[in-house]
This record gives structure tokens, sequence and C-alpha cells, in this order.
């Protein structure tokens, strides 16, 4: 994929911009999230609303994850993404916690590094 957004934007007239994965601190600890493993990570938003999945379902999908393993989730994303978590934590009858906006990047890369399951 980064090559071919460098092509993409050197066919615009962009011949300076060379394409490389982000630099993410993970070095620095996520304090703020009380993590316990095993646990697994729910990311249900996307910018277009046609492309999301029903807020039931992913409940549904916790509830089958704890049913099966016993684990806790937490749902993460922007938040843009507030309104889905509570949603999902209102339907789902499985342990859920709502990270919806509290997060960085750095800090979801290090959370969901450390998840069982995405």
């Amino acid at each position: 994929m980064l090559r071919l957004n460098s092509e993409f934007l050197h066919a615009l007239g962009h011949n300076g911009f060379v394409a490389r994965a982000p630099k993410l601190n993970l070095d620095q600890k996520v304090g703020a999230v009380a993590d316990s493993p095993p646990y697994y990570v729910l990311c249900p938003g996307a910018a277009d609303p046609v492309k999301r999945w029903p807020s039931g379902r992913f409940a549904a999908v916790a509830e089958g994850i704890f049913a099966a393993t016993g684990m806790r989730g937490t749902i993460c994303g922007s938040i843009a993404e507030k309104q889905l978590a509570i949603a999902i934590c209102r339907l789902a009858d499985a342990p859920l916690s709502d990270l919806t906006g509290s997060l960085s990047l750095e800090q979801f890369a290090q959370f969901a590094a450390g998840a069982s399951l995405v």
C-alpha cells in the first residue's frame, strides 16, 4: 500500500513524497488502561456508516467470546464512535469497557498488541 500511495502521489506531481511506515512511540506504557489479560478489543467504527456492522452483531460477538473464553472486552475507536460503543455496551450481556476517544494512536497500538483478539 505504501508503494501504491507513493506512485499515486508521484502521478499527481508530488515527486518529493517518500512513503514510509509511521513511527510510533511504543516505549511509553498505557497507564490509564486497566487491562487484565486475557482481553480482546472490538473496533466497531467506519468512516462511512454504510460500511458499519450493526451494533447488535458486535454485541452478539462479545457475548459469544465471553461465553466461550471468559475474556473481558474493550471497545476502542475515536470519539466519533462513542455512540456505537454505548449501544454495544447496552446490548451485550457480556463485560465490556469503553475506551472510545480516550487513547492516542500509540496507546491504542500498545493496548491492541496486548490483546488476545482484535
